[in-house]
């Protein structure tokens, strides 16, 4: 016989059992495209090339000091000049600054303001990232110097979406934050500039940055990319960038005070993928082991089949068919069914991959790259022939050692080999508990670390908080006094509204992140020249900041409307900061005064003390902070043009979002409101990484239970029904019901036990590779492993329990007349 014959024959056979094909196909799709999905994740996140030429040979080139702890500090003019003239090391360097924090990127056509995401680049930026217009150029040398920098670049998007892929939009020129630009370039469609830095998105279009070196070493607000010279490796350049640094820190003491300071050249595709490789490969083995219990349960059940099948396989081996021809039918119907569950999973495997698009629920880079596509169906494949193939040769070779003669004496009973396959089902199934084990312990650590993530205390309530965005730029507001007049309008605006119970203004985006860190000193204290100046964080906020985000004053007294422009300025400090610069003394009444960068610096004067806010992250310790008062001009002044505004309501945030646009467009109809969201969504967003990892590891380990607890109570109720004449015999010698529960029990508790024991040992090793992404709970946790343990072993109980009922139930008579 040929191949279409077993084919053929495969196929009258599913005919024959449908359920069996269906329950088989079911269950290699879910493994299948489980594989699917996190594949083409995985595929877009981690393994797409980045859409820039010689991609491996791009950098960011970070800022370190010892203060900062690990957090990176972008570079200043001067330094990226210094950062180029390195040719050894560097082919170019060039800068961006997304500056969603101080910019406000507005286009105006005909009077009508819109908002859009923009950023200021370089004019090398598209060179050193080695890529060019698609329409038009990119910037020239010369449009870098200050005075030439009134051209603009498209992103493709914009371009179609604003303009409808106008080909003649080149040589227009475009209102953007009230400057006239003139459009020279469109970029390509898979261009972007979403680098995951701070502030970074997907940009709308590019302008200019004239790279002002009269800013001075310290204003470190670019973030700067680098292209490797030809043939110099990351490592290389970390070495020689070393040395560049300690150069630097010779030759300008003043701006690199601190001990250790250091460079850090971290590699572009390595950056985008940020925290999410790891979550990511621990996700694609999950499914992996998800797989390989789907295709054990098939496997399974192809045992079972083969048995069933016993008489037919003797029959053809009786009229000449040999050991090959046996195992090539089972080969071929495991195929078959493996590319049925195959087109079943892309199915399965695209709807979860628009799920994912649509939603983000982990805020995944590139998501935009995860797509079904010819590597996704080409992995899927190679996954179907390999699993199809495997779970044929298994049954196969068993159907294969038939021993015919005793078949066809016996008419099909007493089949030799029975004990085989019985061992082989029972390995199946150990494993399958041993690798749900594995899978559930893993879940249980990540839910226990999302858990203690969730019960940090922030230091701020969320519940019913609205937050908006917006900006007053210095082309609408050249003075700050409106912008100061601006704000406090906003302010009493939104306070005569229905349901509304205080409001307040703070320059960060949200109450989680600082404005910005500096050096400060007590006055009167003296200073050691050698030492680390402790790097202080700074939050520029208005009265009632404390009332609405639901901050503690513990020491003290508030901001009020007197303390405006007057010497010495009135700060509130959080309790981090009494702690640790005052240990023994009431910090009320005591002065700081800027350390670095300023001649004449004004003393501060500390009014309060605050609660502690995380402010570098909710796993991070909270750093020494002060608050300095929105109304007082002296400091920091442009800050105050980029706040966000946040209202604590009586009722649901969300239902008052028309009402505080509208107050807020009475007062300024060309104010631009942005980034509207309740705080409890910002708050959420923190925890969103880990939230999905726990989600889908949770949903994969579920799977994985559910497929090892069917596989017990296949092999048990299989087994029951291969041994009803022995239990009818035990009945009838005296054994009770109770006696033969237990009896059955024991074989599936026992395969149970057998498989967590060895699933909690391979959990012990191998949930260390969980420790980079776990929180306040250690990857080998006793808690979690013992309550998962005997968790499963419960599972595994109630699985056996329903076929040892019905073996309980056996009429010993019945069985016996059919002896």
């Amino acid at each position: 016989m040929n191949i279409w014959t077993d084919i053929r024959l495969a196929l009258r056979g599913f005919r024959r059992n449908p359920g069996f094909v269906a329950i088989a196909i079911v269950t290699l799709a879910l493994g299948i495209g489980a594989n699917g999905t996190i594949f083409s994740v995985v595929k877009g996140v981690l393994l797409s090339p980045l859409p820039y030429a010689e991609a491996d040979r791009l950098a960011f080139i970070w800022n370190q000091f010892p203060g900062l702890g690990d957090l990176e500090m972008g570079v200043s003019a001067n330094e990226m000049e210094d950062w180029s003239g390195e040719s050894e090391i560097f082919e170019g360097v060039a800068g961006i600054f997304q500056g969603e924090q101080n910019a406000i990127w507005t286009l105006t056509v005909n009077g009508e303001t819109e908002v859009f995401d923009g950023a200021f680049v370089t004019a090398n930026f598209f060179d050193v990232m080695g890529v060019g217009a698609r329409l038009g150029r990119t910037f020239l040398p010369e449009e870098g110097i200050e005075g030439n920098d009134n051209v603009v670049v498209l992103a493709d998007a914009f371009w179609r979406s604003r303009f409808g892929a106008d080909l003649n939009i080149l040589g227009q020129r475009l209102t953007i934050r009230g400057e006239d630009l003139e459009v020279v370039g469109v970029m390509p469609p898979d261009f972007h500039t979403n680098l995951n830095v701070s502030n970074s998105q997907e940009a709308d279009f590019w302008v200019v940055l004239f790279p002002n070196l009269e800013f001075g070493r310290a204003a470190r607000f670019l973030n700067a990319i680098a292209r490797l010279a030809d043939g110099v490796t990351v490592e290389t350049a970390q070495t020689r960038a070393t040395s560049v640094a300690h150069n630097l820190q010779q030759a300008y003491p003043e701006a690199y005070q601190d001990e250790g300071y250091g460079v850090k050249i971290d590699p572009l595709q390595r950056r985008i993928a940020g925290d999410m490789r790891i979550p990511l490969m621990v996700l694609m083995g999950t499914v992996g082991v998800v797989l390989l219990i789907s295709a054990m349960n098939v496997g399974n059940l192809l045992l079972i089949r083969a048995e069933s099948r016993q008489r037919e396989i003797a029959v053809r081996s009786a009229l000449g068919a040999g050991s090959r021809a046996v195992i090539r039918q089972f080969v071929t119907e495991s195929v078959l069914l493996t590319v049925a569950g195959g087109v079943v999973a892309l199915l399965l495997s695209y709807g979860g991959v628009q799920l994912l698009r649509a939603v983000n629920p982990g805020n995944l880079p590139r998501i935009d790259l995860v797509r079904i596509d010819g590597l996704v169906i080409g992995f899927t494949a190679a996954v179907v022939a390999v699993v199809g193939v495997v779970l044929g040769v298994v049954p196969g070779l068993h159907a294969a050692r038939t021993d015919i003669n005793s078949i066809l004496r016996d008419g099909g009973r007493g089949a030799t080999g029975g004990v085989s396959r019985q061992r082989v089902r029972s390995l199946f199934v150990m494993s399958q508990m041993a690798l749900a084990v594995l899978l559930v312990i893993g879940a249980g650590l990540l839910l226990r670390s999302l858990r203690a993530q969730l019960d940090i205390d922030l230091g701020i309530r969320s519940e019913s908080v609205l937050s908006m965005r917006f900006d007053l730029p210095a082309w609408q507001y050249p003075e700050i006094e409106q912008v100061l007049q601006r704000h406090e309008e906003v302010l009493d605006k939104v306070l005569t509204l229905p349901n509304v119970l205080s409001a307040s203004v703070a320059h960060a985006e949200h109450p989680l992140r600082l404005n910005g860190r500096w050096y400060f000193n007590v006055v009167g204290r003296p200073v050691d020249p050698e030492a680390t100046l402790p790097l202080v964080g700074i939050r520029v906020v208005s009265q009632g900041h404390l009332e609405t985000l639901g901050i503690p004053l513990l020491a003290g007294r508030n901001f009020d409307e007197f303390d405006r422009g007057d010497a010495p300025i009135r700060i509130l400090i959080n309790q981090s900061m009494a702690e640790s610069w005052f240990p023994n003394e009431d910090p009320i009444g005591k002065r700081l005064i800027m350390a670095r960068g300023n001649p004449d610096p004004q003393p501060m004067e500390i009014i309060g003390v605050v609660g502690d806010v995380k402010n570098e992250g909710i796993k991070e310790d909270v750093r020494s902070t002060f608050l300095f008062p929105l109304t007082n001009p002296s400091f920091a002044s442009g800050w105050r043009r980029h706040m966000t505004l946040h209202v604590r309501t009586n009722g649901d945030p969300a239902a008052m979002i028309p009402t505080v646009r509208e107050a807020v467009a009475e007062v300024d109809p060309a104010l631009p409101v942005t980034k509207i969201k309740t705080l409890d969504m910002v708050v959420s967003a923190t925890v969103a990484g880990p939230r999905f990892v726990t989600i889908l590891l949770g949903l994969f380990a579920g799977l994985a239970l559910l497929l090892a607890a069917i596989g017990i109570y296949g092999v048990v109720s299989y087994s029951v029904a291969q041994r009803t004449q022995e239990l009818g015999v035990r009945m009838a010698l005296g054994a009770g019901q109770g006696n033969i529960l237990r009896l059955v029990m024991k074989q599936g508790v026992g395969l149970a036990v057998v498989g967590v024991l060895a699933g909690s040992s391979a959990a012990f090793l191998m949930t260390r590779l969980l420790s980079g992404i776990l929180w306040g709970v250690s990857a080998t946790d006793p808690l979690t492993f013992a309550s998962v343990s005997l968790f499963l072993i419960v599972v595994a109980a109630l699985a056996t329990y329903v076929p040892a009922w019905r073996a309980s139930r056996i009429d010993p008579v019945e069985c016996l007349r059919q002896e």
